[in-house]
């Protein structure tokens, strides 16, 4: 691996029309990285869960789309869902999602099949890159050298 696998800086929850005070239909959520990225799809609600994962979920539906190559934005069109608190964005966390090999196993554990790695996020068939045999997708670095990004973060208001 010999590119800089991106990390999220900022992550900044916002009511782009200021109308209220609280999470709701046409807010915000603004992913910035490091550096650039691959910027794999994320035009549908399907599109950004195969990249990462909110809890509690941000609503029923939302898109994104890559401002830039390092700045992604999700617009959530219905923040409504029954597993959220639907004026409260301050206990959103996202976390990408991991690493899934062909075999439709999640590569977690750095020992996973005999395979010794202290970095579980950088291998299998296509880390980067939508892996369409698993339906697994990593954000790696725009020319798909480095491993996929991980984290967990919480979201703040902006």
């Amino acid at each position: 691996i010999s590119a800089k696998t991106p990390q999220v800086i900022s992550v900044v929850a916002a009511d782009t029309d200021n109308g209220d005070s609280y999470w709701s239909n046409g807010d915000t959520l603004t992913i910035t990285f490091d550096s650039d990225t691959d910027t794999p799809p994320v035009a549908t609600e399907t599109e950004i869960s195969r990249i990462m994962t909110f809890d509690p979920p941000l609503g029923t539906s939302y898109a994104g789309q890559w401002v830039t190559s390092s700045v992604l934005v999700i617009t959530v069109d219905d923040t409504s869902h029954p597993d959220r608190d639907a004026n409260n964005v301050d206990n959103i966390t996202f976390a990408f999602t991991e690493n899934v090999l062909a075999t439709g196993q999640v590569f977690t554990n750095p020992y996973l099949y005999g395979v010794p790695s202290n970095n579980p996020h950088c291998v299998g068939t296509q880390v980067c890159g939508w892996n369409a045999s698993s339906g697994s997708v990593g954000i790696c670095s725009a020319d798909q050298l480095s491993c996929r990004a991980r984290g967990t973060y919480v979201i703040t208001s902006g």
